[in-house]
C-alpha cells in the first residue's frame, strides 16, 4: 500500500504538474511554432495528390482560424483543463469575485446561444471562451513568475524573424507584412503586446550584456515587422500605451500612486494621440512623439544601458523598414497611400468599421434581453447594411460584438469584468509603488490593455492564440497586483478535524470527476467534428476540382461525423445542385430536400440556406413554396446576393406578372450600382458582378431590344460597364443600335465583336450591318474563321430582333 500511495503522490505532485506546466507553456509559445510550420511550408511545393494536407501546410497560421485549427486548440485546453482539475489548482480568495462574475457571464451566453437562431455554432464559441478561464487561472498559478512573460516574448520574436524572412524571400502581392498570422493586423497585435516585456524587462540595466543584447535583437525585429505590417491602430496603442505607462511609473519611483499621476500620464498619452494625428499632416510631429516617449522612459528608471539599446532598437527598426520597403516600391506607396486616406478622411478601413459598428449598435438596439447569439452578428448583419460595399462576418470590435450577440446582460456583466479586473490592478499597483518596483506589474498591465485596445477595434477575438495571450496577460496580471502567494500546482489536501472514511463521498472529489468525465466527453466529440471538419475541408476542393461524386462522398461523412454542423448540410446541397446539372450522378430529389430544410432547421438565419431550400424545392416541383423560401432569404439579405432578385424574376413566368419582374429587377440595379461595384472589396467584386450583368441582360431582354430599343441600349451599355467583353452584352447593343439607326456604332461595334470572338453569329451581325449601310460586303478582306467556340449559357440576342 505505501509504494502505491507513493506512485499516487508522484503521479499527482510530481508527474502531472509538470505535464501541466509543459503543456501551458507550450500553448504560450504556440504562434511561434506556427510560424516555423509556415515558413517552412513556404519552401515545400505542393503536392496535388494530398489537396487538404497542402493547403493545411500553406494555411496554417498562428491564429488556427482555418480549417481545422479551432479543434486542435480545443483539445489542448480541454486536456489541459483536465489535468488542472487533477492538479488541485485553485482560485485565490481575491479572484472568486472575477471568476465567479466570469462564470456569470458563460451562463449568460449559455442562454442567449440555447435561443438563437444558430445553437450549435454559438455554444461551441461559448465553450471556447469558458476555457479562457482555465488560461487566465494558470496563468495566475504558474512559477516561476518569469515563465510567462519569457515565453511569449519568446513566441513574438520567432514570429517576427521569420515574418520577415518570409516577407524577403517568398514576396507576397499584398505589399504589407502579413506574417504567420496571415493577416497583418493581427501580426501587429502580437508585436505590439510583446514590446512592454521585451523593452522595459530585458534591457534594464541591471540585466546580463548577454540579455541585453540577445533583446535589443528582439526588440529590433518585433518593431520593424509592426512597421512592416503599416497597422496604424496597432502603432497607435503601442506607442499610447507606452507612454502612458513609461510616465506613470516615473511618477511612481518616487512616491506612491494618487490619481493626479494617472492624470498626468493621460495627459500625455492624449498629446501622443495629437501627434500621431498631425503626423499624418507634418512629419515632424513623429519625432515629436520620440521624445515624449523618450523622456517618459528614461523617468521611468530605463537610463544608461537600457534607453541607449531601446533608442538603437527603434532607430535600427525604421532603418531595416526604409530598407525594405525601398525594395518594394508598392510597399513604400501602400504606406503613404494609408497615412494620406487617413488624413484626408478617404480612408476605407475606418470607413467600413463605421458601417460594422453602427450595425452593431442597432442590432444590440433591437435586441436587447439576449442579443442574436454569440457568432451571430454577420447572420443578422445584412439586414441592417445599408452600403453594400461593407460586407463582413465580423463586427470588428469585442465590445460591440458582446453587445449586440448577448444584449445588455451580457455587455453589463462584460463592463463588470472589466471593473473588477482595473480594480484589483490598480489595488496592486498602490501597494507595489508604496511597497517595492511596480514596474513587472505596469509592463503586464500595458500589454492586457494593448491587446484589449486591438480587440475593441478589429476582429482578433477570431484568432484563438490571440485570445490565449490575451487572458494569459490577464491573470499574469493579477498574480502581481494581488497580495497573497499563488496556489501551487500540486493537488490540494483536504483538511479536516474529523476522520474520513474511504467511502465517504466528498463534494470536492466529486466535483472533480465531473469535470473530468465531461473533459472526457468534449475531447471525444471534439475529435469527432475534428475529422467531420477535415472531410469537409477536402470535399470543397473536390468540388472546386469538378469531381462532385467523390464531393457527396465526403460531406456525407462529415455529416456522420457532426450532424449539427448547418453548413455541412449546405454544402452538401451545393454538391447535389451541382450533380444535378451535370445529370450525374442520379440524385434522390426527396433527398435534396431533407438536406437543405435540415440546414435551414440547424441554423434559421442565413440567406444561403434558403436559397438552398428554394433550390431544392424547383427541383422537386413545388414553385410556389421555392419563391417563398427566396422571399425569406431575401428578408435575411436583401443587399449581398443580387441572384435572389434575378431568380425570383425568372421564376415570375405567368403572363401577368412581367410588371412583378420588371420591379424586381429594377429595385436590383438600385440596390447595386457600378459605383459600388467598383469599390468593393475584390473577394466579392468579381461574383456580383457576374449576378448584375444577369439583372441587367433580363432587364434588357424585359424592354424587348426589337420594340423599345432606346430603353434597352441603356442596360446593354450597364451590363458592359460591369464586363466589357460580355458577348451577350454586346450582341444586344449591337441589336439596339441597328434599330435605332445608329448604323456607325453598330459597325465598329460588330467589328469588335467579330476581331473579339470570330464565330458564325459575329459574322452574321457584320454582314447585317453592311447590309443596312448599303455596302458590299467582301468577307477575303476580314480574318479567316477559327473553329467554332462554344456559346456562353446566357441567352444571345439575335438578328431576329432587328426592325
Amino acid at each position: 500500500m505505501d509504494s502505491i500511495q507513493r506512485f499516487l503522490d508522484f503521479l499527482f505532485d510530481r508527474l502531472f504538474v509538470q505535464l501541466t506546466k509543459a503543456m501551458f507553456v507550450l500553448l504560450l509559445v504556440l504562434p511561434g511554432l506556427a510560424a516555423v510550420v509556415v515558413n517552412l511550408s513556404n519552401q515545400l511545393p505542393p503536392n496535388p495528390n494530398h489537396p487538404v494536407l497542402s493547403m493545411s501546410l500553406a494555411r496554417v497560421d498562428s491564429g488556427f482560424q482555418l480549417g481545422m485549427g479551432p479543434y486542435f486548440l480545443r483539445a489542448w485546453l480541454m486536456v489541459l483543463t483536465g489535468f488542472t482539475v487533477l492538479v488541485g489548482v485553485q482560485v485565490p480568495v481575491a479572484g472568486r469575485k472575477l471568476w465567479l462574475a466570469s462564470w456569470a457571464f458563460q451562463a449568460i451566453a449559455v442562454i442567449s446561444a440555447l435561443n438563437c437562431s444558430h445553437p450549435f455554432e454559438a455554444l461551441q464559441t461559448v465553450a471556447d471562451t469558458a476555457l479562457l478561464n482555465v488560461v487566465a487561472l494558470l496563468a495566475f498559478a504558474i512559477t516561476p513568475r518569469t515563465l510567462l512573460p519569457a515565453a511569449l516574448s519568446l513566441a513574438a520574436t520567432v514570429v517576427a524573424v521569420l515574418s520577415i524572412d518570409t516577407y524577403i524571400r517568398f514576396p507576397q502581392d499584398d505589399s504589407r507584412l502579413t506574417g504567420t498570422f496571415h493577416q497583418p493586423n493581427m501580426t501587429a497585435t502580437f508585436m505590439a503586446a510583446a514590446l512592454p516585456w521585451l523593452l522595459n524587462h530585458y534591457m534594464r540595466k541591471d540585466q546580463r550584456r548577454l540579455v541585453q543584447f540577445a533583446s535589443f535583437l528582439a526588440g529590433a525585429a518585433v518593431l520593424t515587422t509592426l512597421l512592416l505590417t503599416a497597422t496604424r491602430a496597432a502603432w497607435l496603442f503601442a506607442v499610447v500605451c507606452l507612454g502612458f505607462r513609461w510616465w506613470l511609473g516615473g511618477f511612481l519611483r518616487t512616491q506612491p500612486m494618487r490619481l493626479r499621476h494617472l492624470l498626468g500620464a493621460a495627459t500625455v498619452s492624449l498629446v501622443l494621440v495629437l501627434t500621431y494625428w498631425l503626423g499624418t499632416h507634418w512629419w515632424l510631429a513623429f519625432a515629436g512623439a520620440f521624445v515624449i516617449v523618450a523622456l517618459g522612459a528614461y523617468r521611468s528608471g530605463l537610463r544608461g544601458d537600457g534607453l541607449i539599446l531601446v533608442i538603437a532598437a527603434a532607430w535600427l527598426s525604421y532603418g531595416a523598414f526604409a530598407t525594405m520597403t525601398s525594395l518594394r516600391a508598392d510597399a513604400q506607396a501602400n504606406v503613404e497611400s494609408r497615412v494620406r486616406d487617413l488624413s484626408e478622411g478617404t480612408d476605407y478601413s475606418l470607413l467600413s468599421r463605421l458601417e460594422f459598428w453602427r450595425a452593431a449598435v442597432l442590432m444590440g438596439l433591437e435586441n436587447p434581453g439576449l442579443g442574436v447569439g454569440p457568432r451571430g452578428f454577420h447572420r443578422y448583419y445584412p439586414s441592417y447594411q445599408q452600403d453594400q460595399r461593407w460586407f463582413s462576418k465580423y463586427a470588428h470590435s469585442s465590445v460591440l460584438s458582446c453587445w449586440a450577440e448577448l444584449g445588455i446582460p451580457g455587455t453589463v456583466l462584460l463592463a463588470g469584468l472589466a471593473g473588477l479586473w482595473l480594480s484589483g490592478v490598480g489595488r496592486g499597483l498602490v501597494r507595489l509603488s508604496a511597497e517595492g518596483d511596480p514596474s513587472a506589474l505596469l509592463d503586464a498591465i500595458t500589454s492586457s490593455v494593448i491587446l484589449t485596445l486591438c480587440a475593441s477595434v478589429d476582429v482578433q477575438w477570431q484568432f484563438p492564440t490571440l485570445t490565449i495571450t490575451w487572458a494569459a496577460w490577464l491573470g499574469y496580471s493579477l498574480a502581481l497586483a494581488w497580495p497573497e502567494q499563488p496556489v501551487a500546482l500540486a493537488a490540494a489536501a483536504v483538511a479536516d478535524d474529523q476522520p474520513i472514511h474511504a467511502w465517504t463521498l466528498r463534494p470536492r472529489v466529486l466535483i472533480c470527476y465531473l469535470l473530468i468525465t465531461v473533459m472526457g466527453v468534449g475531447s471525444a466529440l471534439n475529435l469527432c467534428w475534428a475529422f467531420g471538419q477535415y472531410y469537409s475541408d477536402l470535399s470543397e476542393e473536390l468540388l472546386k476540382r469538378g469531381k462532385v461524386v467523390e464531393t457527396i462522398e465526403c460531406d456525407k461523412r462529415a455529416l456522420q461525423l457532426n450532424p449539427f454542423q448547418a453548413s455541412y448540410y449546405h454544402h452538401l446541397g451545393l454538391a447535389y445542385s451541382a450533380a444535378l446539372s451535370l445529370k450525374a450522378p442520379p440524385v434522390k430529389l426527396t433527398e435534396y430536400l431533407a438536406v437543405a430544410e435540415r440546414a435551414v432547421r440547424l441554423d434559421s438565419h442565413r440567406a444561403v440556406h434558403y436559397d438552398l431550400l428554394s433550390k431544392a424545392l424547383r427541383a422537386n416541383h413545388k414553385p410556389a413554396q421555392a419563391r417563398e423560401a427566396l422571399h425569406k432569404a431575401l428578408e435575411c439579405d436583401p443587399v449581398n446576393y443580387p441572384s435572389f432578385y434575378t431568380t425570383l424574376a425568372e421564376m415570375a413566368v405567368a403572363p401577368g406578372e412581367k410588371s412583378q419582374r420588371e420591379r424586381l429587377l429594377l429595385a436590383c440595379v438600385q440596390r447595386f450600382p457600378a459605383e459600388a461595384l467598383e469599390s468593393m472589396f475584390t473577394f466579392r467584386s468579381s461574383d456580383i458582378s457576374r449576378q448584375m450583368s444577369e439583372s441587367y441582360l433580363l432587364l434588357a431582354e424585359l424592354s424587348d431590344p426589337g420594340v423599345h430599343p432606346e430603353i434597352a441600349v441603356g442596360y446593354y451599355e450597364e451590363l458592359l460597364k460591369i464586363k466589357p467583353d460580355d458577348l451577350p452584352g454586346q450582341m444586344g447593343r449591337f441589336v439596339c443600335l441597328v434599330n435605332l439607326n445608329r448604323l456607325k456604332e453598330a459597325h465598329k461595334l460588330a467589328l469588335k465583336m467579330y476581331y473579339q470572338s470570330p464565330q458564325p453569329e459575329t459574322l452574321d451581325a457584320l454582314k447585317h450591318v453592311y447590309q443596312f449601310e448599303t455596302i458590299p460586303f467582301d468577307p477575303t478582306g476580314l480574318p479567316p474563321i477559327p473553329a467554332r467556340k462554344q456559346l456562353p449559357p446566357t441567352p444571345t440576342p439575335g438578328p431576329d430582333q432587328l426592325k
